[in-house]
Parts: structure tokens; C-alpha cells; sequence
């Protein structure tokens, strides 16, 4: 008798963690949007105290907005120097499939294209990366950001997306990754990261 009452309490154990376990519910919501006005610029790096050109590449830096399905990476192959050629990689890539997906590479105005693709749109899986790929120049002398998005308008009225930034200063003589800090350098790009603006300028070729 003391066996049995042993096991009944021992099943009505197993059958309230059980139910305990049935009732847990893990409630998860889609990422909130980067949004058209967004301003989370990361800062660039400072190397005015590099003396060489270097080949390596410079890799992108991703915005500070909140994380989407959509992310991406943005690679340069190396810092040119003025009308030395670079190539701009831009690969873009989805956990979910994301439709009317604009993925662009925006070029500052002291550089041009000379070969590529800056644009993309269509519908993104998770099965297929999509890669931009570019040869660049500059005819500028200055400090100067890259910039690169993947935008997919949501049904909802949100918007998924991912950027990056590169950030380098080019001349004749010396090229490389982040601003100039000398101060007899003067340029319109400044000594700190451009707000991106609302809307933004299709890449042009003069």
C-alpha cells in the first residue's frame, strides 16, 4: 500500500511539470526597423599617425540601428591613392526571404565609377547572397565615407535594412583607412563622420 501511494504521488509530480512546461510560451517579434532619418553614424577611425599606404582591405562598419533579417558587409580592397583603381565589394545576405529589397552603394563626390554595379532590386532569399561589385577611383583629394544599404519595405509599414560605412583619406602620396587629423588639412568631409542625409544621392560619374 505505501509502494502504491509512492507512485501515485510520484505520477501527479509528472503530470504538474508537464503541464508547468505546456503553458511556457516564448513570444518573439520581428526587429525593429532602421528608419529614413536615422543618424546612428559610427565614428571613423583616426590614422594620422600612419605614414605609408598599406594593401590591406578595409572592411565596413555597420550602422547602429536595430538588428533585421537583412545584414551585409562592405569591403574595399584597398585605399588607392588619386586615380590609383579600387574594388568595392557589397554582399548582402537574409535569414528570411525579404521582397522589393533596394540595395545600394553610394559613392562620396570625389569618386567616380569606372566599371560595375552600384544598384540591385528584387526579392532577397536566405538560399542566395547578393553581391554589388565595383572598380572606384578618386579624382579628390579629401576624407571621404562609403556608404552602403540594403532596404526591404515591410507590409506593416516598417522597414528592414542593414548599412555600412568605410571611411578612408586619399592623395597622391598617402592613402588610407580613416580621416586625416593634420590640421593644416581642410576638407568639407571634416574630422568626423557625415550625418547621412534623409534622402540620399544617386552615386554619379563625372
Amino acid at each position: 500500500m505505501k509502494n502504491f501511494r509512492l507512485l501515485l504521488f510520484a505520477c501527479c509530480l509528472l503530470l504538474i511539470t508537464i503541464s508547468c512546461n505546456a503553458n511556457e510560451q516564448v513570444t518573439t517579434s520581428p526587429p525593429l526597423p532602421p528608419t529614413a532619418n536615422d543618424t546612428n553614424t559610427p565614428p571613423p577611425t583616426s590614422t594620422n599617425e600612419m605614414t605609408t599606404n598599406t594593401s590591406d582591405p578595409i572592411f565596413g562598419v555597420s550602422g547602429d540601428g536595430p538588428q533585421t533579417p537583412i545584414t551585409s558587409q562592405l569591403v574595399l580592397s584597398h585605399p588607392p591613392r588619386l586615380e590609383e583603381t579600387a574594388e568595392l565589394t557589397y554582399t548582402v545576405t537574409t535569414a528570411i526571404q525579404t521582397d522589393n529589397t533596394t540595395i545600394q552603394i553610394l559613392l562620396p563626390p570625389g569618386a567616380y565609377l569606372l566599371s560595375g554595379e552600384t544598384t540591385w532590386q528584387g526579392t532577397l532569399t536566405p538560399e542566395e547572397a547578393v553581391t554589388l561589385q565595383a572598380i572606384i577611383s578618386f579624382a579628390q583629394e579629401g576624407n571621404w565615407t562609403i556608404e552602403a544599404k540594403a532596404l526591404s519595405p515591410q507590409e506593416n509599414g516598417d522597414v528592414w535594412g542593414d548599412s555600412a560605412y568605410i571611411y578612408l583619406y586619399t592623395s597622391d602620396e598617402l592613402s588610407h583607412e580613416g580621416f586625416a587629423t593634420d590640421e593644416n588639412f581642410e576638407t568639407t568631409s571634416g574630422n568626423t563622420a557625415p550625418t547621412p542625409p534623409a534622402v540620399d544621392p544617386q552615386p554619379t560619374t563625372p
